[in-house]
């Protein structure tokens, strides 16, 4: 009886039914869109911090016992990973630069005009500041706004257009 009832519903509203059925299909359409630019987002937004890293770079009159103690400084900073602080040499610099750029940019350069540097993966990209902050004027670490980098303005734009991204995202599933 129920089947029978129902088939004859059907049949006698058939364009409110196919109306109904396209409008969810188009309404689940839009969210599954949103939902997979969201969580494709958040996933990039957190490689990206993941990916944070203090490069400090070392004075031309360097001392051994300078390089030594600004590694020693990042190794002890809580907020670097636990054996995540390498040195670059200047000769590794070069050959770095040298797979990352065309051949036609580096060869004409008659010597290597790359520092040396430390680089340290941190554990925190929220206290990318504080890291750098705290071998910025130590002895041997290159003065200047060059000196000590980290990705904060990079990090700070991929983040603040994720939370736009997210809101326009909530606003559009409050709607739907």
């Amino acid at each position: 009886f129920f089947l029978v009832e129902a088939i004859r519903a059907l049949r006698n509203n058939l364009a409110t039914t196919v109306a109904a059925t396209v409008t969810v299909l188009i309404v689940l359409y839009f969210l599954g869109v949103f939902v997979l630019f969201g969580t494709y987002l958040y996933a990039k937004v957190d490689k990206e911090r993941s990916g944070v890293r203090v490069t400090v770079y070392l004075d031309k009159r360097v001392t051994n016992q300078q390089v030594a103690a600004i590694g020693a400084r990042l190794r002890q900073n809580p907020d670097v990973k636990p054996k995540a602080v390498e040195f670059i040499s200047k000769a590794e610099a070069w050959q770095r630069l040298k797979q990352r750029v065309p051949k036609s940019v580096w060869e004409s350069v008659l010597t290597n005009p790359l520092p040396a540097s430390w680089e340290a993966s941190l554990a925190n990209p929220d206290n990318a500041k504080g890291v750098a902050n705290s071998v910025r004027n130590m002895p041997g670490a290159e003065k200047g706004p060059n000196g000590v980098k980290y990705g904060a303005t990079d990090a700070a734009r991929l983040l603040r257009n994720g939370a736009v991204v997210e809101l326009v995202r909530r606003g559009a599933l409050l709607l739907l």
